[in-house]
């Protein structure tokens, strides 16, 4: 039997990891990695170690470059994207949304003190359909009111003073009835200067109408100050409200036209780079998963060694008992275990490093120092004390070998029961944590339809 490399494959078949392999300089780097290269030994221990490195970083250095093709076609698709395209246009038109929804826009103009920038949210409307007419006691209502309901402030857009609230309209005979927030309007129509913050703030006043058969709402947006505002102040608030009446008179309108005395700019969002990092992350994070994979797979190898065992032993003391040879009962278990491997059987460790025992023999090396090596290849300590007593009994000769090949049979067994407990005992710690989220929901289930109920 010889040792034996890769499954054959296709050699016309080209990838990114064999082209960068076939230089040098990089294979001399990436095969200096002791760990890996034991790896690759103790996973296909009759495979050529430089067969099966170069076969694993093949398939690592395929996973880099398909991440790093990834993250240079993301860099270009975010790169030339545009950035989502705002709703202002022409310098101070504004499109209106199909929906209801919040615009922020950066206002800025010119005051006494400077030049003044400041960033505003409006809730602007949905296009409305038009009123065609309006009844002629409404119209004057309304213009009464707005006339008179500022009292000593020069607009409803900056309000300092109180404000009148007119009990009658001359020529309607209409009852009139007001509704405000009192905690800033008291019912003399005196603001109430604490609760108003210092950069102001927008409120509204409704009135109902009432004059026999007729009935009619009217609402009136205000936008309050404190009296020790400053002036620079009093103009953002007052270009805020000048904006926002404006959005509110434009309602069946398509593109709301803002004032023009203020500059306007949106924040529109900014091209994301974020799955370039992404993806330069996990391939950081790459050599840290293969060097988990390694420690877990070497880990289900020793599982399984321990697992194989009791049986590898009872072969070996079966076959010696009948009288053959240490060298023709490993001969007999490589073989059988050849055969089974060709049907489809499943790959045991135990066996693999077996069969380079039987190579190792065939090449000349003596039996005690095959079996030794054997041992140390193995990396376990059942395996190693198994090479330890024959390798002692070769030296001393073989007689009562067999009993103590049952006895470490008979311990081998009882170590497998024992981790076959410890298993049982992590695989119920494991389950620990999903039983108690299974008890809280049940809790849950239960609990709240009786709260719900008192």
């Amino acid at each position: 039997m010889k040792i034996k490399g890769n499954k054959k494959e296709d050699k016309n078949k080209l990838t990114i990891g064999g082209i960068l392999l076939k230089n040098k300089l990089i294979k001399k780097c990436l095969f200096r990695h002791a760990s890996t290269k034991e790896f690759a030994r103790v996973m296909e221990p009759r495979a050529r170690p430089e067969a099966e490195m170069e076969k694993i970083w093949e398939k690592r250095i395929g996973i880099i470059a398909v991440l790093f093709i990834a993250a240079i076609l993301m860099w270009v698709v975010c790169f030339s994207s545009d950035p989502p395209e705002g709703r202002l246009h022409e310098g101070n038109l504004l499109s209106r949304p199909e929906s209801a929804e919040d615009v922020t826009l950066k206002v800025s103009g010119d005051a006494d003190a400077g030049r003044w920038e400041k960033q505003f949210t409006f809730d602007v409307a949905e296009r409305e359909f038009t009123e065609e007419e309006k009844e002629k006691i409404g119209r004057r209502i309304d213009e009464y009111v707005k006339e008179k309901l500022p009292g000593k402030n020069t607009s409803l857009d900056q309000v300092e003073k109180k404000i009148s609230f007119v009990k009658t309209v001359p020529g309607i005979n209409a009852e009139l009835e007001y509704e405000y927030e009192d905690r800033f309007i008291r019912d003399d129509g005196t603001l109430i200067a604490k609760n108003i913050p210092s950069d102001g703030i927008d409120t509204e006043i409704g009135l109902k109408a009432k004059w026999k058969n007729y009935t009619g709402e009217f609402h009136y947006q205000i936008h309050l100050l404190p009296p020790e505002i400053s002036e620079s102040k009093a103009i953002i608030s007052q270009a805020k409200s000048k904006i926002k009446k404006s959005i509110r008179s434009q309602s069946t309108k398509e593109t709301i036209e803002l004032p023009t005395e203020y500059t306007y700019s949106e924040d529109t969002g900014k091209k994301s780079y974020m799955p370039v990092f992404v993806i330069l992350g996990v391939m950081a994070c790459m050599p840290f998963l293969w060097k988990s994979q390694e420690k877990n797979k070497i880990s289900m190898r020793e599982d399984q060694m321990m697992c194989d065992h009791p049986g590898f032993i009872n072969k070996v003391m079966l076959l010696l008992g009948a009288g053959l040879t240490l060298r023709y009962a490993i001969e007999r278990i490589s073989g059988e275990y050849e055969r089974e491997l060709k049907d489809g059987g499943e790959k045991h460790y135990v066996y693999e490093e077996l069969c380079v025992t039987m190579q190792e023999l065939r090449d000349g090396v003596s039996e005690g120092q095959a079996i030794e090596n054997f041992g140390k290849r193995c990396r376990c300590m059942p395996y190693m004390r198994f090479s330890s007593v024959v390798t002692q009994n070769l030296r001393k000769g073989a007689e009562g070998i067999l009993a103590i090949l049952e006895k470490e049979a008979t311990d081998s067994l009882m170590e497998r029961k024992q981790a076959a407990l410890r298993r049982g005992e992590v695989a119920g710690t494991k389950l620990l944590f999903p039983m108690m989220v299974m008890l809280g929901l049940v809790m849950g289930i239960i609990m709240v339809p009786a709260f719900m109920s008192m």
